[in-house]
Order: structure tokens, then sequence, then C-alpha cells
């Protein structure tokens, strides 16, 4: 696999290769001594390194490296790590041919690039960023809550988000909007209590926090929602820091 894709890079005069191995120790000696613009990483390497802790590794030691998660996986447990340890990509190997070259470069110029797992790469953010904006304007809105007093109300049992059968989503204090909840619900891919549960909804959420190039400490996205329905559980930190401080009550959804 390496030599196909050395060989389909050194094809354009665009890249160039500075080194390659297929192990998790050496990759991350080699990272830190040649410092690349981009290391494509495979998840299953010999060795007692994987491709996941050797990418934890290389974040935390080389942050100009940007490194895409090159493999075979399509796991959501190894999407969610990869995003969560500062991977800006991760790419089917049954998609090098038609998409390495692109997602070499989105990651190259600072994007994020993850594979669509309906088939389509999906498209840089600056193409994106017009469609999503009122998903900006939520982001913008949870800024603006004071959280100090949001969360001394929480604590009291004074300030929650619940929902009636109906899906409508009722706020207690005056803190929520229901409006922002449903464009920040919808744009997520998770629907409110009363609606159909979105399919796919962790992997749309990866997706999603992809896009919106959220803080790297707002990436904990959804665990296995679709395994757990019951509990949705909305990242913390940064612009939506306010969601995890909401209490005892949280929006909930079921399958369809």
């Amino acid at each position: 696999m390496r030599e196909g894709i050395r060989a389909l890079l050194e094809q354009d005069p665009v890249f160039q290769v500075v080194g390659e191995t297929g192990d998790g120790q050496e990759a991350i000696r080699l990272a830190t001594r040649l410092r690349p613009d981009v290391l494509l990483m495979d998840v299953s390497l010999p060795g007692g390194i994987g491709g996941l802790e050797a990418t934890e590794a290389i974040v935390a030691d080389c942050p100009g490296v940007k490194v895409i998660i090159l493999t075979q996986y399509e796991h959501r447990e190894y999407i969610q790590r990869a995003i969560r340890i500062g991977a800006r990509g991760y790419l089917l190997k049954r998609s090098v041919a038609a998409q390495l070259k692109d997602a070499i470069k989105t990651v190259h110029l600072g994007q994020r690039y993850l594979h669509d797992f309906e088939g389509e790469p999906l498209r840089p953010l600056a193409e994106r960023r017009e469609k999503h904006a009122p998903v900006r304007d939520v982001a913008g809105m949870l800024r603006s809550i004071d959280y100090a007093a949001v969360s001394a109300q929480a604590r009291s049992g004074q300030v929650g988000i619940d929902a009636g059968d109906d899906g409508t989503l009722a706020a207690w204090g005056g803190v929520w909007k229901e409006a922002a909840w449903r464009v920040f619900l919808d744009a997520y891919g998770v629907a409110a209590p009363g609606a159909s549960f979105v399919p796919s909804a962790d992997e749309r959420f990866m997706q999603a926090v992809a896009v919106f190039e959220l803080e790297k400490a707002a990436y904990e996205i959804v665990d296995e929602a679709s395994d757990r329905p019951e509990r949705i559980e909305i990242p913390a930190r940064g612009p939506l820091e306010a969601a995890a401080r909401l209490g005892r009550s949280r929006p909930q959804a079921r399958p369809a």
C-alpha cells in the first residue's frame, strides 16, 4: 500500500515524499526529525504502538505536522478518537486513488477532511460556510450565556431543558431559546424527542464538528449515540460549554 501511495504522489510535482515507515514508533521518530507538512497514518501498525497512539504522540510533540488517518476501518470508535486526538483528516483506503490528493491539499491549507460514509467526501469548509451560518449564530448565543448563573441555577434545579411529547423544547429560567436549540440540534443531526432519531447521528455529529472547525476542546463527540439513544451528551467546553452545564435534564432522543 505504501509503495502505491508513494507512486501516486510522486507523479505530481506538487507533492514531495520525505519518508515512510510501517512502524508506529519509527513514525514518531521520523515526524520529529523530518517535520512533514502532512503525515499519512494507518490505524493498524505492527509493534507496540498503533496508528492512533502514534498520531496522538505526533500531534502533541509536533503541532505543525497535520495527520491524515488512512485506513480500511469505518468503525465509529476509530473516527471519533482520531478527531479527539487531533487528526486533521480521515480517509478510507478504498478512496485513495480518487481523494488522497484533495485530502492532502485540504489538510495542508488548515482545513479538515473526513470521508462521508454515504459515499462522497466532505466538501472543504469554505464551500459549506454560508450554508451553516445559522449554526455559528447559535454558537454565539451559547457563548453569550452567563455560565456561572446557569451552573448555579442548574445545581439548584431551577434551570433545565426538557421536551414535551410533541417534541417542543421548553426553556426554564429564561436562559435557553427554543429556536437556538432547534437549529443547533438539527444541524448536528440530533432529533428532539417526539421526532425520528436521525440515522447515523453520531457520524453526522462527527462530520459537523469537522465542518464547523470548533476548538479541539469541544471534540467530545457523541459516543455511540445510536446505541444509547436515551441520553444525548452535547460536547463540553469552548463555544458549547453551556450545554455541559445544563444540569440534570438534557435533550433526549428516541430511535426511529
